[in-house]
């Protein structure tokens, strides 16, 4: 299921963004693995969306050596980190920066705002996690907030966790989450329901710095909702490392969990994509 939302994405790329930069076999997109992210599932993306001419960055040659043939022997492995490697080289278009368990650097994020800014037509996709303290937790969300902030984004992930009584796989914090509310027509088709296993809510902060729940009546110019809860959704806290900033423990509704933002850049726009769980 993931593996949909990610190719109509590309689908959003090319409609939403000017132009895209031309690529000889389809559109580069590199993964981040060099914060320390769980692939599972990376493989099956990969095959699923053949369009892409797909590339792993990973910290070190350990790391390469250590990866699955199913993602080595489909796609080019990048060692290194997010400043070092040549992104207007590569001609990517696309990073996916999965729920981190290791912060990037701040010349890291700078690369990253420094690429998003520099041409219309690119994707930027960070995820983060729940706030419950297992694979990334609130530190995932700040390190996610950090780049959102960098690359001058409203969205944010709130501090929190995002559960589901009604729409969801044996237990509340498996959400089984809408696509099809999405405020982008085209991801409305091919794709129903989507797994997020404990996510984060996604918020959104005003040029005051004031946070707010992200809904459909409540939202800043060109951000639009992709995936929701049911309307049984509700606010969990299960740390007290950091308190939320727009929604409260207990909170109940159609709780945003993936938007997407238009970025003005010189030309057109890019497209930074924020959810509150990994597509990998």
């Amino acid at each position: 299921m993931k593996a949909k939302v990610v190719a109509t994405i590309l689908i959003m790329v090319a409609a939403l963004a000017a132009p895209a930069i031309s690529a000889p076999v389809g559109f580069p997109i590199l993964v981040d693995l060099s914060h320390k992210q769980p692939l599972l599932g990376l493989d099956v993306i990969i095959r699923m969306v053949p369009e892409a001419q797909w590339y792993v960055l990973v910290k070190t040659p350990e790391d390469a050596q250590a990866l699955p043939s199913s993602i080595a022997n489909n796609a080019i492995v990048l060692v290194g980190d997010l400043s070092k490697v040549d992104l207007e080289k590569l001609g990517i278009v696309m990073v996916i920066f999965g729920q981190p368990q290791a912060p990037p650097s701040p010349e890291e994020i700078a690369a990253l705002a420094k690429w998003l800014k520099a041409a219309p037509g690119r994707a930027l996709w960070v995820a983060a996690d729940s706030d419950y303290p297992a694979q990334g937790g609130p530190q995932s969300q700040e390190w996610a907030n950090m780049i959102m902030e960098a690359v001058g984004a409203h969205l944010r992930i709130d501090y929190a966790s995002a559960e589901d009584r009604v729409s969801n796989a044996s237990a509340g914090y498996r959400v089984l989450a809408f696509a099809n509310v999405s405020e982008i027509p085209v991801l409305r088709y091919g794709v129903d329901r989507v797994l997020f296993h404990g996510p984060g809510p996604v918020a959104w902060v005003d040029d005051a710095g004031k946070w707010h729940k992200l809904t459909p009546t409540e939202k800043p110019a060109n951000v639009y909702i992709i995936v929701t809860t049911s309307p049984r959704g509700e606010i969990v806290k299960n740390s007290q490392v950091k308190l939320p900033n727009a929604y409260q423990p207990g909170d109940r509704g159609a709780i945003a969990l993936m938007a997407a933002e238009l970025i003005p850049v010189k030309g057109g726009y890019s497209i930074v994509l924020l959810s509150g769980e990994s597509p990998y």
